[in-house]
């Protein structure tokens, strides 16, 4: 569940052409480091990370890592030959100290699907001698018992302990590298995801440590980071603090929301209670340019930057891109009405640096609607980004007239529905489970989930089934059908509910992809006074299927059009009130 709901830092169009040329951050000569010292840079990287999550001397009193990286770069990059790269190696491995003798064994019951360790036994860099000594660190798992950067809390959830350099706004060229190297080792060894990342992990430190050394203007810098954490593709892998980024770019939105259906970019939602300005358009309108570039131009820009699991995430988060600017800039948009092709002008009166805690939730996912309990007939409805615990008792007497129940979940959840859940259905027998014996199921089990081991790194473990026990499961459940509706704005905390409530007979699920990111978020800091976030746990069904990359499945698809979001319809709702009333 989405634990810290802290903004992440987007770019917007506003002086983009300016700053970013024909790709954006991208400030890069023409000329490129040596392959050979790009490599050297990628071993060294490989073996200070290994060296800080595996011996045991990181224990050692008042030792900086940190430092000990940026005092030995320089040599590092001067070293012209094996044997005096080879003395850096070894002076890193001096300054733990010896290593303990004995082996520890690898528990069974871990996941070795994120362990890759090849390199140790094939990296060219490495010579015979210092490859054993590292195999034997390796096979030792001697893992300090306090460490100075890594603990996991009494949940089991892991939590990093690293110096952010907020005085750096763009940091020296060590600082930037040790950014990267920071970064790709704790991924390399606790991302619950490392095996779904999709581009091989290593070719990915490769490929950004010239980029790194490179970036030397402080919007390069800030922009690369984003970048990096983009390879990620996890809804969860937002970047917070840049001032740098925020100061030059803007942190202001004219109060609309926009979306991509059928292949054009269209005004979804207009906050007339944001503004009291009459605002010149309308929803349905085709936003067609922005400040007079083309937008699918400048989705296309903007795509490196944005982490997403999801095609349905990544398309959502890449259209705040076209809005945000300067407070005191309008915003130029050209839009295709009913009636014609108009350049409107709207001022961005929404501030996001004051869209916190719930405003914050409501801007980005919609959580306020004004209607979030609705009775037909014979059916109820209930929006469970707006609906309140305090309104559970005076909703569920009135919900057990009706035939039909229609949950939506297009929205970050506004509290716990746990009395809400409890009137439902129980949940049929559990499937088939990944990895699991049929003896060590209790109750109901809904979902499945990875954390990654603190003294094992590279190891991930399953938890315990999560259940519905049956003492929350009333006699007198609701008796009607469960129709869940769902969309890209369905994340973490939301997908989570529909994950639950999909382990129930008879409950579908109706809409579109979903952002495909729930679960805990960790946070990193990172120098310049960043802070980033990833997945901290890895969500999975009780049959082992995924949710990362993949989002809930809808047993009904149904993806909204251009023509009913000008009719004023909610076809999602449509479709699902269609289905209960099928006899």
């Amino acid at each position: 569940m989405l634990t810290r709901s802290r903004l992440w830092t987007l770019l917007p169009l506003t002086g983009l052409l300016l700053l970013l040329g024909s790709r954006v951050g991208q400030a890069t000569p023409s000329a490129s480091p040596p392959a050979a010292l790009t490599q050297r840079l990628a071993t060294f990287a490989q073996v200070w990370g290994f060296l800080k999550y595996h011996h045991p001397g990181m224990a050692r009193p008042h030792l900086d890592w940190d430092s000990v990286l940026v005092r030995q770069l320089p040599q590092v990059q001067a070293a012209r030959t094996p044997a005096a790269f080879h003395v850096q190696v070894a002076r890193l491995l001096s300054v733990l100290g010896p290593p303990p003798t004995t082996a520890r064994a690898v528990p069974p019951e871990l996941l070795p699907r994120n362990v890759d360790v090849g390199w140790l036994t094939h990296d060219p860099l490495l010579s015979p001698a210092l490859r054993q000594q590292l195999m034997q660190l390796w096979q030792q798992h001697a893992f300090p018992a306090v460490h100075p950067t890594v603990t996991e809390t009494a949940a089991g959830l892991l939590e990093h302990h690293e110096r952010a350099y907020p005085d750096m706004v763009l940091p020296a060229e060590a600082y930037r590298l040790l950014t990267l190297f920071r970064y790709w080792n704790i991924i390399q060894y606790y991302y619950p995801y490392k095996y779904a990342i999709g581009t091989p992990w290593p070719s990915v430190l490769r490929t950004f440590i010239p980029r790194f050394q490179q970036a030397t203007t402080a919007p390069a810098y800030h922009l690369l980071v984003l970048e990096l954490v983009a390879q990620l593709h996890d809804t969860h892998a937002f970047l917070y603090g840049s001032t740098v980024l925020s100061a030059q770019l803007g942190d202001y939105y004219p109060p609309l929301e926009l979306t991509q259906l059928e292949g054009q970019v269209v005004v979804a939602q207009v906050y007339r209670d944001a503004t009291p300005a009459v605002l010149p358009v309308q929803v349905g309108d085709v936003v067609l340019q922005a400040n007079g570039v083309a937008v699918q131009q400048i989705l296309t820009r903007y795509q490196p930057y944005v982490a997403a699991s999801t095609p349905a995430a990544l398309q959502r988060d890449l259209l705040r891109f076209v809005l945000r600017g300067q407070a005191q800039d309008s915003l130029a948009l050209t839009v295709r009405t009913r009636t014609g092709v108009r350049t409107v002008r709207l001022a961005r009166s929404l501030s996001i640096l004051s869209l916190r805690s719930a405003s914050y939730k409501t801007y980005f996912f919609g959580m306020n609607p004004r209607d979030t309990t609705h009775l037909w007939r014979r059916f109820g409805y209930l929006h469970l980004g707006g609906l309140q615990e305090t309104q559970l008792p005076s909703v569920l007497p009135q919900l057990a007239r009706t035939r039909g129940l229609i949950l939506d979940l297009r929205a970050y959840p506004s509290a716990s529905v746990g009395s809400l859940l409890a009137a439902l259905p129980p949940a049929a027998a559990p499937v088939r489970r990944l990895g699991l014996r049929a003896d060590s199921v209790a109750a109901i089990g809904w979902a499945r989930s990875t954390v990654p081991t603190l003294t094992y790194p590279g190891y991930t473990r399953w938890t315990p089934l999560a259940t519905l026990a049956p003492s929350t499961r009333r006699p007198a459940s609701y008796p009607g059908q469960v129709v869940v509706l769902v969309n890209e704005k369905t994340q973490s905390y939301g997908e989570t509910l529909a994950m639950l409530l999909q382990a129930r007979p008879g409950v579908v699920i109706v809409g579109s992809q979903t952002a495909g990111a729930n679960g805990n978020i960790v946070p990193v800091p990172l120098p310049g006074g960043l802070e980033t976030y990833y997945s901290g746990v890895g969500m999975y069904y009780p049959d082992g299927g995924e949710t990362q990359r993949r989002g809930i499945v809808p047993n009904l698809v149904v993806t909204p059009t251009v023509a009913g979001l000008q009719a004023g319809r909610d076809e999602v709702l449509d479709r699902a009130v269609a289905y209960l009333q099928q006899p």
